[in-house]
């Protein structure tokens, strides 16, 4: 996978000149949107923090005044990506979207499926079992979930 740089260019105190350029992996390009007056909007390619999954969907904003890129936090990110327990461990059982106090085991070689990464609260929803929704600390996926080998 090759990063490709796409500059945009204008004129700026008389000249013609790159205001701006991103970098992204998709050859069809960048879709830039109108956020505000102020500020465009578009989406680029990235690996997850979990198991290094590929999305080209993280949000990115160009300030008009500045031309600076900058990278606004997200609540949440959905990634749906099956793997498999490298270590076994314990995690919450997800109840009706509530974190419960019950524990679900889940021993090395379960298949799982990392659903959603929660940034703010630093928590992993797993599926187990195919359905069964369990909670666990983002430091224990990086430890203890298979991931991606990127080279």
């Amino acid at each position: 996978m090759s990063i490709i740089q796409t500059p945009f260019v204008g004129y700026r105190d008389g000249r013609l000149q790159e205001l701006f350029h991103t970098d992204d992996t998709s050859s069809a390009g960048v879709h830039l949107r109108r956020k505000n007056e102020s500020t465009l909007a578009y989406y680029t390619a990235g690996r997850d923090d979990v198991v290094n999954y590929y999305e080209n969907d993280y949000p990115e904003e160009v300030d008009l005044k500045t031309f600076k890129i900058s990278h606004p936090s997200e609540e949440k990110r959905y990634i749906g990506f099956g793997t498999a327990a490298v270590e076994g461990f314990k995690a919450h059982k997800v109840i009706n979207g509530q974190v419960d106090s019950s524990l679900v085991e889940v021993k090395a070689g379960d298949p799982v499926r990392v659903d959603t990464l929660y940034y703010i609260r630093q928590k992993v929803r797993l599926l187990v079992a195919d359905s069964v929704q369990v909670e666990i600390k983002v430091e224990t996926a990086r430890k203890k979930i298979r991931h991606l080998l990127v080279g």
